[in-house]
């Protein structure tokens, strides 16, 4: 499952909360193996945007979903994980094709 989002993630994210549930929602109720957050056009991540990948990883891998982020590396959304320090508990990988090889091996 491959959610989009643009625009800025940040304490104002309710939309992007829903629309995150929701995917999480079908991929439990589909049986699916992963989903991936595609971050590429996000022009501002924020720490609540960071917190809520954070939640959301954490509630997917408590159900053996893998969860991964994509964002080239010189998006915003990648140079503010990289700043925090969150690239790896994140799961941020720069492009579709590495995320679902990653995803793919890592539940195989």
């Amino acid at each position: 499952m491959l959610v989009r989002i643009d625009g800025v993630l940040d304490v104002a994210y309710e939309a992007v909360s829903e629309e995150i549930d929701d995917a999480v929602a079908e991929v439990v109720e589909a049986d699916r193996d992963f989903v991936l957050i595609d971050l590429g056009e996000v022009t501002r991540l924020g720490t609540a945007g960071i917190a809520m990948l954070l939640r959301v990883r954490e509630a997917l891998g408590e159900i053996g979903v893998g969860f991964g982020v994509i964002a080239p590396l010189d998006a915003p959304a990648a140079g503010e994980l990289n700043r925090g320090g969150f690239t790896a508990a994140v799961g941020l990988v720069p492009t579709l094709t590495q995320a679902v090889v990653t995803l793919s091996t890592d539940t195989a």
